[in-house]
């Protein structure tokens, strides 16, 4: 199972909410007062933002698309990024004539989310069509994330807490300007992370 072939993936929806409340991550760094709460929500971000990029996950439920410009080959079982998958919302392609086209699930192809990460595979019968040769060729909308924060494992949720606690206190870590970047990240955000990551998406 591989994507030997260039891929995009495209943030279409962000999550509606983070893994951790605001309450939650200024109890475990011991912050009482509210007037940097706007900060914490911040680091929150980053954090979640970390840990994703730590697990090839993706913690909250978000939609986004994989764009290909080929099937790595007609009959591929196809590797969906950032588990756990949720559900396909489309699969369009633009056919030998550069018309878009849309796959019918339960006919042209099926949905395994039993595999991690969750794939997209030919029906019975059926192969993936041809494709126009343009970059953006084969659009594969997904709805990937945990169902909800209580279902995100309980490692992720705690190294982000740790990592907002260490960047309260630290605030040399990190860089505030036009975004927000991370300068480093401490040992024990990798550690409580390994069990839980993707080691390998394709």
């Amino acid at each position: 199972m591989g994507l030997p072939l260039p891929s995009t993936i495209v943030e279409i929806t962000p999550p509606a909410a983070f893994p951790i409340s605001t309450a939650e991550a200024k109890l475990h760094a011991h912050v009482d007062q509210d007037d940097e709460d706007a900060l914490v929500d911040v680091m929150i971000g980053a954090a979640t933002g970390a840990a994703q990029r730590e697990t090839g996950r993706q913690l909250m439920p978000a939609t986004r698309e994989l764009v290909l410009s080929a099937w790595p080959s007609a009959s591929a079982r196809i590797p969906i990024p950032t588990p756990p998958l949720s559900s396909i919302v489309s699969i369009k392609y633009q056919d030998g004539d550069d018309v878009e086209q849309t796959l019918a699930e339960g006919t042209d192809y099926e949905v395994d989310t039993a595999w991690e990460p969750g794939t997209v595979y030919p029906s019975t019968g059926a192969t993936w069509p041809t494709v126009f040769d343009r970059p953006d060729a084969i659009r594969i909308r997904f709805v990937a994330g945990y169902a909800d924060a209580d279902s995100v494992p309980d490692a992720a949720k705690i190294a982000i807490r740790q990592l907002v606690a260490h960047l309260f206190r630290q605030r040399e870590s990190f860089h505030i300007g036009q975004g927000f970047t991370l300068h480093r990240v401490p040992l024990f955000f990798e550690d409580l992370l390994s069990e839980i990551k993707i080691w390998e998406v394709y």
